[in-house]
Order: C-alpha cells, then sequence, then structure tokens
C-alpha cells in the first residue's frame, strides 16, 4: 500500500491535519483550554494525528493499488 515517500508523506500529513482537527472538535479536552502547556492535550493529539495520517494513508495506497490492478 505504499504511494512512495512523496506520496506517502502528503497522505500521512494531510490525515493527521485533518485528523487532529477533528478529535480536538470532537473532544475539546484534546484542545488545551485549560491554558498552559498541557501535556495530555499534547499527547493526545500526536496520537490521533499520527494515527488518523497512517488511515489515510493506507486507504489511498489501497485505492491507488486497486486502481493499477483494474
Amino acid at each position: 500500500m505504499s504511494l512512495g515517500t512523496g506520496g506517502n508523506t502528503i497522505a500521512g500529513a494531510v490525515g493527521g491535519i485533518a485528523g487532529g482537527s477533528l478529535l480536538t472538535s470532537l473532544i475539546p479536552m484534546l484542545s488545551g483550554a485549560a491554558g498552559g502547556m498541557d501535556i495530555g492535550a499534547l499527547v493526545g493529539q500526536l496520537v490521533g494525528g499520527g494515527v488518523s495520517g497512517a488511515i489515510v494513508t493506507a486507504i489511498v495506497g489501497l485505492i491507488m493499488n486497486r486502481m493499477k490492478g483494474a
């Protein structure tokens, strides 16, 4: 399911940004609205962004591989 280095980077970044924004809006605690630097909120955003980036990369890779095989 590889898109190449550049494709994986772009798909992962887009998925990470979108996923981080979505998680922040769904779970307000992750926005760090309490003020100051909240390590829990930071970790939550990093994990959420990483997972969503990986999911988007896998989905795009799967679609691209199916299109090549068709």
